[in-house]
């Protein structure tokens, strides 16, 4: 499969090459056109995704948000719980989070190279990015994104960062290449509560 200027795609793979030892054997039958100036794209794209320059490097364990709000105790309640290390599920033990347990990475992203290799090489890129952004889901949304932001999936990061990343190279004005809009709708809240 050959993705021509697929940026989004290329960019997923990246973030995942950073935090996956061996990834590079496992996307060997997929090939990936990394145009020139890609390296400082998705420098420029994880400064505008994390709001400061961050090198993507080992993943960590998710752990609620909740954990980092200031109460009158101190900092947080339940320290060091985290999400399971598990791919999505609806079973109740796999989606609250709970006390520390012992961690396998290699054992958690072979579970996700069984599943890689089990994407078709033929057929259209766009088969491949949406089965592989799913298998992004499944196996990296119980993931933290670094010992600094813990509370970010890794899934999360890599998405906005991939997205940010191919609308910069396809801007056609490359001194503002993105506009990023924050609205607040008045009113929303007793609109959906009512």
């Amino acid at each position: 499969m050959k993705s021509s200027n697929n940026i989004y795609l290329t960019a997923l793979v990246e973030g995942l090459n950073q935090v996956i030892p061996d990834l590079d054997s496992m996307i060997a039958k997929f090939t990936m056109n990394r145009p020139e100036g890609f390296d400082e794209l998705i420098k420029t794209a994880t400064r505008i995704a994390v709001g400061s320059e961050f090198q993507l490097t080992k993943p960590v364990p998710l752990t609620p948000i909740f954990q980092n709000i200031k109460t009158e105790n101190g900092i947080g309640e339940n320290q060091g719980v985290m999400y399971p290390l598990t791919a999505l599920s609806i079973d109740r033990d796999k989606i609250l989070p709970a006390e520390q347990c012992k961690i396998n990475w290699a054992e958690y992203w072979g579970k996700f190279a069984d599943d890689f290799s089990r994407i078709p090489t033929t057929g259209s890129t766009r088969l491949f990015l949406e089965t592989f952004v799913y298998l992004l889901k499944k196996y990296t949304s119980n993931v933290g994104l670094s010992e600094r932001s813990p509370y970010v999936s890794l899934f999360e990061f890599l998405k906005i960062r991939a997205a940010l990343a191919n609308a910069i190279y396809r801007a056609e004005d490359k001194e503002k290449p993105i506009l990023m809009l924050c609205a607040d709708i008045s009113g929303i809240q007793s609109f959906i509560y009512n």
